[in-house]
């Protein structure tokens, strides 16, 4: 709880500095360029016609993993305990800085919490994800899943 009052707090700080400076600057026309052609953009879940919604108290869907990293694989979630399925990629870096905390989290509710990391969206396959896992500056506890 103190993590969303924190990150409410920032939001709301960043929104009335953001709302000052704009209302104290002239408009100008600002164009932004796209660099890079191999920008990943999530999909938009509305637009899955394919894909069943799912409502309270229905059953996760079964993940369809290639590969596991830092675990047996995982089949299926066991009843009563809570999952926490995070989809990521190497060469985000939001991604990257989340890594710390999730840790943490494992570690501080590992008898009642697990952590998958799906690294869904990897640009070069799973050659990138395994120079991440394989960094030593890159600790991670968590099970991943490619």
């Amino acid at each position: 709880m103190k993590y969303f009052n924190l990150i409410l707090i920032c939001l709301l700080t960043f929104s009335s500095c953001n709302k000052q400076s704009q209302e104290n600057k002239e408009p100008t026309d600002i164009q932004i360029e796209v660099v890079d052609n191999d920008i990943d953009v999530y999909a938009n879940p509305n637009t899955f016609t394919d894909v069943e919604k799912l409502k309270i108290g229905d059953l996760a869907p079964q993940l369809v993993i290639d590969k596991w990293y830092n675990t047996p694989p995982i089949n299926e979630f066991e009843s009563g305990k809570l999952y926490v399925v995070e989809f990521w990629a190497s060469w985000c870096q939001p991604c990257r800085k989340s890594i710390p905390h999730l840790n943490k989290l494992q570690a501080e509710f590992a008898d009642d919490l697990t952590i998958i990391g799906v690294a869904a969206s990897e640009r070069k396959g799973a050659i990138a994800l395994e120079k991440l896992l394989a960094s030593k500056k890159t600790a991670i506890s968590y099970p991943i899943a490619f």
